[in-house]
């Protein structure tokens, strides 16, 4: 399996560069620090959903192109010696520009270039692979935080120059101090701008060398066929030929200069050079590449490959779509300044003499970011109370206590840019001309949420909680159907476990309420009202009846609950024949609410003629043959030997017939059907 890789690219040192700044210096492989496989994981998605996003072939055009700003930091000796030129800038931008054409995107320097003189700084000395104190020293007070930040020093140990990745050491998320470009100027003119800095704003845009990183990945294969490996190693793409480089290997023997055209090629087993991979297959690596290694000497026709301009598009997408969640660390490639208020807490209702938290953050230039900037409350006749100076960071600001009472615009106003450069936020303030009790002055209504997955609908016994997403109010208050249920509280979530119309109600400054807006829960009973009707009674879930005899069966399950019987019937009322013993069961439900079964009613079909066993009470169910006491559609007999009282006047029976004796005590009997002696 390939290991992914991110590395931060340093690149090639040549010859003397700019205005008599160093010395010749021999060529310098790249000082590489492999970065983690995460962080090249990452960028590898962020192309693919680029790719899947875009799913078209780049057309820039004047209609499409971006415009990005670049910042030109230059660091000089304290002799006066070591600057960069203007000529020199105009031809690095213009080599730059022509090689990001075709990709769409365009340079531009907003401002002067910001000259640094230290002696300290201009040899910048050894990469590190997060950063190091000294670059911290360095950039911190100078990054511009609008544009990409290019750095020029006098030398880099062993490189000449390195970029940082869209994302770097935290792997996720892009951060200031990954809007940075560090370029030696110990090299020849010719080589920094052909090479060294198209090659490091590719790694910016999130492209990696041709070549693998490090010996932990495998080596890319040749094929572009079946079994490929392309796209997981290396570069990461399959239209920029295989490159087995090796840094330090003697492998530049390998490239071969045309004098007369002037470009390289790659010398092959002519020249001893027949690397092959684990098919067996010989490499031709991509020796006009500006990602690879192969240019030391082949300055003229560097250049990137479709799949390469793709993958610079999705760097710039992931800069600009992907800013950092943590605020202070985030940055821009638009040069536009900015002012951004991020309050802590949503709710805008605030007391007089009270108090505001917010994060106040500003991105463009140093001298914009560092201005004192002033805080003040308009309200909407434009008149405005000022709350002092605020500086950038986490801010508290106090209310002024004799604050007439409405809405305002909190503004923060920087003095350097003032008025472009201005933030607006809308409270309500609770002021000195207080509101009466009661009186609902907020009209900005929040929903109350169910967090039972937004659920608003469940089975009776089940909870359902209730939130509103609103925080620094003093108290808070639940009515259900107009009523309040619950006492003051300083917590907005609740319990409900009946079914209503809720609304919180929220206390600020001691006489101004806000109401949420309603939401309406349904709590389902899954238990039906099971009825049973015949010639015979229901007790305890019982039905006994003779058999052929017709019952009828009612499940009242809640309006918007289904009903299903155990059989598969999903009728509510059922019509039936007493034939056998059997047991109903019945289910309410719905998508809400499927609890199982209601208990069982059992329908006991009886033998139409029942015979006395014994001496004794006509309501004793077991002085009967059924063990039941007679129904009105049987025929009892009493047989001889038997005497059955029958105290009380409820003694049913369809027939009768009687070898014994039959006692009415207490009353006279009302005989409807037929009564036989002795038969």
């Amino acid at each position: 399996m390939k290991h992914f890789l991110r590395i931060w690219f340093v690149c090639l040192l040549l010859f003397v560069f700019f205005d008599g700044v160093g010395q010749s210096s021999t060529n310098l492989d790249c000082g590489t620090k492999p970065q983690t496989h995460e962080v090249s994981k990452n960028l590898l998605k962020a192309y693919q959903d680029y790719q899947s996003r875009t799913k078209t072939a780049l057309s820039p055009s004047p209609t499409n192109i971006v415009y990005v700003p670049v910042i030109v930091h230059d660091i000089y000796k304290l002799d006066g010696t070591g600057k960069i030129s203007s000529s020199d800038l105009t031809t690095i931008f213009t080599i730059l520009n022509s090689k990001y054409s075709s990709v769409g995107i365009q340079f531009y320097r907003p401002y002067f270039t910001d000259f640094i003189q230290s002696d300290y700084f201009y040899n910048y000395g050894d990469v590190t692979s997060c950063g190091s104190s000294k670059e911290a020293s360095l950039c911190s007070t100078r990054d511009y935080t609008n544009a990409i930040n290019i750095y020029f020093v006098g030398s880099i140990t062993d490189a000449s120059g390195f970029a940082k990745f869209p994302t770097f050491c935290d792997g996720n998320t892009s951060r200031k101090e990954d809007n940075r470009i560090f370029i030696g100027k110990n090299s020849s003119l010719d080589f920094i701008s052909k090479y060294v800095v198209p090659h490091e704003f590719g790694h910016y845009f999130s492209l990696f060398h041709t070549f693998r990183e490090d010996g932990l990945e495998p080596f890319e294969l040749v094929t572009r066929g079946s079994g490929r490996n392309c796209y997981s190693v290396a570069d990461q793409l399959c239209d920029t030929d295989a490159d087995p480089y090796i840094r330090n290997s003697g492998m530049d023997n390998c490239k071969r200069l045309n004098i007369f055209t002037g470009n390289c090629f790659w010398g092959g087993s002519t020249y001893g050079c027949n690397y092959i991979d684990s098919n067996n297959q010989s490499y031709t690596p991509p020796i006009n590449n500006q990602m690879s290694y192969w240019t030391r000497d082949c300055l003229d026709n560097l250049g990137f490959t479709y799949e390469q301009y793709q993958r610079i598009a999705s760097g710039y997408d992931f800069r600009v779509l992907n800013p950092n969640p943590t605020f202070s660390q985030r940055y821009y490639l638009d040069g536009q300044r900015r002012v951004v208020i991020r309050p802590f807490s949503s709710n805008r209702l605030l007391c007089a003499g009270g108090s505001f938290s917010f994060e106040y953050n500003l991105y463009g230039e140093p001298n914009f970011v560092n201005a004192s900037s002033t805080a003040r409350l308009y309200n909407s006749s434009g008149s405005y109370y000022d709350l002092g100076n605020v500086s950038a960071g986490l801010k508290t600001i106090t209310i002024p206590s004799n604050i007439t009472a409405g809405y305002y615009d909190l503004r923060i106003y920087n003095s350097y840019a003032s008025p472009d450069a201005m933030t607006t936020i809308t409270l309500y303030i609770n002021g000195a001309n207080n509101t009466p009790t009661g009186s609902p002055i907020y009209s900005q209504y929040s929903n109350a949420t169910s967090t039972n997955y937004n659920a608003t609908s469940t089975c009776a016994g089940n909870n359902i909680g209730l939130n509103v997403n609103e925080s620094g109010y003093d108290t808070y208050w639940w009515t259900k159907d107009g009523q309040n249920i619950t006492a003051s509280s300083t917590s907005s979530y609740f319990n409900a476990s009946s079914t209503g119309t809720y609304t919180l109600n929220m206390m600020k400054c001691g006489n101004v309420y806000r109401s949420s807006n309603s939401i309406y829960l349904r709590f389902y009973e899954p238990t039906p009202s099971l009825t049973a009707s015949s010639n015979g009674a229901l007790t305890d879930f019982r039905l006994a009846t003779c058999e052929g005899s017709p019952v009828m069966l009612s499940a009242g399950c809640q309006s918007g609950m289904n009903t299903l019987w155990n059989d598969g019937s999903t009728s509510s009322i059922r019509y039936l024949t007493a034939s056998s013993t059997r047991d109903f069961f019945v289910n309410c439900n719905n998508y809400f609410c499927n609890k199982g079964y209601a208990p069982p009613v059992r329908i006991i079909a009886l033998n139409p003629n029942v015979q006395s066993t014994k001496t004794g009470n006509w309501q004793d169910a077991t002085l009967w043959s059924s063990n039941l006491v007679p129904l009105n559609c049987q025929t009892v007999t009493i047989q001889a030997g038997h005497t059955v009282n029958v105290p009380i006047n409820d003694a049913k029976a369809k027939n009768i017939i009687i070898r014994g004796n039959l006692n009415f005590q207490n009353f006279s009997p009302t005989i409807k059907g037929k009564v036989g002696l002795g038969i």
